[in-house]
Parts: C-alpha cells; structure tokens; sequence
C-alpha cells in the first residue's frame, strides 16, 4: 500500500486467534445426525455431513478428535496466518486490527452479526492509535 502512495497503513488479521481454537472449551454440537445411509456413496456423504456439522458447531467434548474438514479448514488458517505475519514483518502496518473469531467458523454464514460486533470492538481498540496518525498527518 505505501509503494501505492498510502500515508497510514491499516491491516485487518482476521486469523490473529484461530490456531489453538480446539484446545480451548468447544462450543456445544446442534442437530448431529447419525450416519443413516447405506453403501460406500451413502457413507461418504454421511461422514462429510457429519463433519460439516461438527465444522460448524465445533467438536462435541474435548475428547473428539477434529474431523478431516476441521484438520484441512486449520492447516489453510495456519497458513494464512503465516503468509499474514511476514508480509506484516517486511511491510509492518500502522495499525494492526485483531478482531478475535475464533469462535466464528468457516459455515457460520448465519452468524454475521456477532463477526461485526466483534470487528467494530477491535476496530474500536485501535481507534486512539489511529486518531494519533491522522493528527501527525
């Protein structure tokens, strides 16, 4: 952004608390359906349902390992979080937002509200530090 002429950089890491979310107390799993279909197709889409389910509403107990999509849909979030960590070590921001949503996972479309007040809440944090660059400027 600053080769792009930007006097005050603002960065958004919106996986800032994403590694480690399945060491910490899992949210309740809702509406689990047991696997019913018969046959090597009907299982495969029975497992990938059931591990849709519990993506969305995270492992039952601390107990339950995580499903193949929760392994997958983490190792991207690592990765992301690592590419979003150099790039910010090389071209450090101004102002670094960390709005915390770990607790929001990939199939959480319906829970918008929730992700905003949280982004409004870290974007509130930095509001002192970001007032101070635009007084300099």
């Amino acid at each position: 952004m600053r080769a792009m002429g930007a006097d005050i950089v603002i960065a958004v890491e919106l996986n800032a608390d994403m590694v480690g979310r399945y060491f910490r107390k899992p949210a309740e799993a809702t509406d689990i359906k047991p696997l019913t279909r018969a046959g090597r197709v009907g299982f495969i889409v029975d497992r990938l349902q059931a591990s849709l389910a519990v993506m969305k509403s995270g492992p039952k107990s601390s107990n339950a390992l995580p499903s193949v999509l929760d392994v997958l849909a983490s190792s991207i979030n690592i990765m992301q979080m690592h590419i979003a960590r150099s790039r910010l070590a090389g071209e450090p921001a101004d102002v670094l937002i960390t709005p915390r949503l770990s607790h929001i996972t990939l199939l959480d479309f319906h829970r918008a509200s929730p992700a905003i007040s949280e982004g409004n809440r870290a974007a509130n944090a930095v509001l002192s530090r970001l007032t101070h660059f635009l007084e300099e400027q």
